[in-house]
């Protein structure tokens, strides 16, 4: 019997440490380095939605901007940009971290 009850809370807090809670939110509610990186590099670009992710329950958050041309950006909690993704064309080289760009080259 104990055995079942250590598993089922096992099973209940893997869960709990899993589950991610995704809001879609406003966009004036990106932090604001984010919100500049979008008016400087996407201004043309109209935004489709902000989904903010509350990540081990609730220690970390992260932002994903999605726009209507089907780009995608993600930033951290601090509104630094992690990840990019471009429907169509390439990501300006000046975004990419400058070693990548070596790399590449």
């Amino acid at each position: 019997m104990k055995k079942i009850i250590a598993a089922v809370i096992c099973l209940f807090t893997i869960q709990l440490s899993a589950q991610a809670d995704d809001k879609r939110i406003q966009y004036n509610q990106l932090p604001s380095n984010a919100r500049e990186f979008i008016e400087e590099h996407y201004k043309d670009a109209k935004v489709q939605e902000v989904i903010e992710d509350d990540e081990w329950m609730g220690m970390d958050k992260s932002y994903e901007v999605r726009f209507t041309n089907g780009d995608k950006i993600e930033f951290n909690s601090k509104g630094e940009w992690e990840d990019m993704k471009k429907k169509n064309g390439t990501i300006p080289e000046h975004l990419v971290p400058a070693q990548i760009n070596t790399y590449v080259n």
